[in-house]
């Protein structure tokens, strides 16, 4: 059919355009501070390079909360709310901030509502280039860099792109019509799994949306994987071969009898 070869062309497409961005190297630039916080204020952050994202680590102690929010190219994220925490400590915390475009940082303006103390020990930032400007950074010395490409999206999509062409493969192989149909539903949510996936990791990547769709569609491309393996081995006999070669029990057999 001619829609099943629109349908595996557009998802060989789209599988190697998120492993381009799965493997696009960022620059993650872990920042060493102290900082302690019991009101709200503004913290400089006046860098010499652009970033695309950022994250702190630290913890909260109090009954109010706070939140940390990044100010950069008259654009503002937020990083942190310990309100929505379930634990005093958080680690690489980033809400708005996780993927950002290309920016430059000014200031992170921290707002504290209620009693409490906001610690920071941890900036975590990245950088879509090697960040020479570090040298200018007077807290050089506290830094570190390291490659981080995504492999958690490239791992999903190559079950996802593994659970299409297999479904397309045996759709021409199996005879039984009920195997058939379950591979063909394999083959259409797969797809429209790989079609989200795509839409939300290329139009809004930092959205709450695009984690939680990425996380349903590694579950069910995973069981998908699982239930393509095992329909393979029922249209292939496999099952059934098993099945007649197993050692019978006698006893089995006697209680059969009687």
């Amino acid at each position: 059919m001619i829609w099943k070869k629109i349908v595996l062309a557009a998802s060989c497409i789209m599988a190697v355009i998120l492993s381009l961005i799965a493997f696009t190297h960022n620059n993650e630039v872990r920042e060493y501070v102290d900082v302690h916080l019991t009101h709200s204020q503004d913290l400089p952050f006046d860098h010499p390079y652009p970033i695309n994202g950022m994250s702190l680590s630290g913890s909260w102690k109090g009954n109010g909360y706070a939140q940390a929010w990044l100010l950069a190219d008259d654009k503002q994220y937020l990083i942190l709310d310990t309100g929505k925490a379930t634990t005093s400590s958080f680690r690489e915390a980033c809400a708005e901030s996780c993927r950002t475009q290309p920016v430059n940082p000014k200031r992170i303006h921290i707002e504290i509502f209620g009693d409490g103390e906001l610690f920071i020990d941890e900036y975590q930032l990245n950088t879509a280039s090697d960040a020479l400007g570090l040298a200018l950074c007077p807290t050089c010395k506290k830094v570190t860099q390291e490659q981080a490409p995504d492999h958690s999206l490239f791992l999903l999509v190559l079950l996802l792109l593994l659970a299409i062409i297999g479904a397309h493969v045996m759709s021409h192989c199996c005879s039984k019509p009920l195997v058939k149909l379950a591979i063909t539903a394999i083959y259409i949510v797969s797809f429209l799994l790989l079609t989200t996936v795509f839409g939300v990791s290329v139009a809004a990547p930092t959205t709450q949306i695009a984690q939680v769709a990425k996380e349903t569609a590694s579950i069910f491309s995973a069981l998908g994987v699982i239930i393509l393996f095992a329909l393979t081995a029922v249209e292939l006999g496999l099952l059934d071969g098993w099945t007649n070669t197993h050692p019978i029990d006698p006893e089995d057999e006697w209680e059969k009898k009687h």
